[in-house]
């Protein structure tokens, strides 16, 4: 009897995910159009971009609306991109995976339904644009916050909390201060020349600041995680924050260019805060090999340059829900197949 009500909790869960990741996903489409473009994600109601009509409920249904409609306005008839059921179903895909590999584990999959929508809208907005919005970013922290205020109790919260608060302050004001003219001749060279080679005592400043301070951050979480582990969200956060933060600092100290974005760090930190140092470490290693594969695609169906700006968010994303799957089980088998 036991068993039947477990099978039949589980089913339950399968098909609240399915649905509320749904719901979800049709929301990851209003983040993916709003956000990048400044505008609210409140009001006005959902409409067509094209004539403004607005969507009645029969019409706004994930998935189904796009079928009944065939792909196209009821109003002005124009096409629906097929990005919006592609978006509902992809966010779905990524509640539904911790569901199906932890069944029962409510904290675990909570968490990842919570965070799809965000994740989705941020790879695709990535992608698009070349940006990570600090809006969305700061609510995948939160939502990091709240799992870890739920699993480890207020403690590791106000831990959590504080050096994270002046991770990200000191980080903000680095990249400010490394963007921001300091004169109107400044201002009007940049208008001219947006790549603007910068002097060395920019470089030592702001690459050797960052290097320095991400590898504080990357040191200290290892050594706080073997003394301190309970601690883990702290650790998780500084991991995945300070090694990118580290690599930015390399980059601008010996090209004068970022060749990693402010925002993959501030993204790292966040994914960090529930997943642990060990995940955000196998992290690293599982994004770099799905950015390189990515990278080689693109170039070879692509004419572009070999300097083009490339979207490494996606494959940060991809590569830290990977290791939070199954990175505790390839560190096993790697560690019995050494020893």
């Amino acid at each position: 009897m036991a068993e039947v009500y477990k099978d039949f909790f589980q089913t339950y869960i399968f098909l609240f995910v399915i649905i509320f990741g749904l719901i979800l996903g049709s929301f990851a489409n209003v983040l993916i159009w709003r956000v990048p473009r400044k505008l609210s994600i409140i009001k006005p109601k959902s409409h067509c971009p094209k004539c403004n009509h607005l969507l009645k409920w029969y019409e706004n249904i994930p998935i189904l609306s796009y079928l009944f409609l065939k792909g196209k306005c009821s109003n002005c008839h124009t096409s629906i991109s097929f990005r919006y059921p592609m978006v509902e179903l992809a966010t779905v895909g990524l509640a539904l995976w911790p569901a199906l590999r932890w069944q029962g584990e409510l904290l675990p999959i909570g968490y990842a339904l919570f965070a799809s929508p965000i994740l989705i809208a941020l790879i695709v907005i990535d992608w698009e644009f070349l940006e990570l919005p600090d809006t969305l970013v700061f609510s995948l922290g939160v939502i990091g916050i709240v799992n870890v205020a739920i699993a480890n109790g207020s403690l590791n919260l106000i831990a959590t909390l504080v050096v994270t608060t002046s991770f990200l302050l000191i980080s903000g004001l680095l990249w400010w201060m490394w963007r921001r003219p300091s004169t109107q001749n400044e201002v009007n060279e940049e208008e001219e020349d947006e790549h603007l080679e910068p002097s060395l005592n920019d470089r030592l400043l702001w690459g050797g600041g960052a290097f320095l301070l991400g590898a504080v951050a990357t040191v200290g979480s290892i050594i706080g995680n073997i003394h301190f582990s309970s601690f883990i969200s702290l650790w998780g956060m500084l991991t995945g924050s300070g090694l990118l933060l580290t690599l930015w600092g390399v980059f601008v100290f010996l090209k004068g260019e970022e060749y990693i974005g402010l925002g993959d760090v501030k993204l790292m930190g966040a994914l960090g805060i529930p997943m642990g140092p060990y995940v955000m470490l196998l992290s690293f290693v599982i994004s770099a090999v799905i950015g390189i594969v990515t990278w080689c695609i693109g170039k070879w169906f692509s004419k572009h340059s070999s300097t083009q700006p490339f979207a490494y968010g996606p494959a940060l994303i991809l590569g830290v829900w990977i290791s939070w799957m199954y990175g505790q089980q390839w560190i096993e088998w790697y560690l019995n197949f050494l020893f």
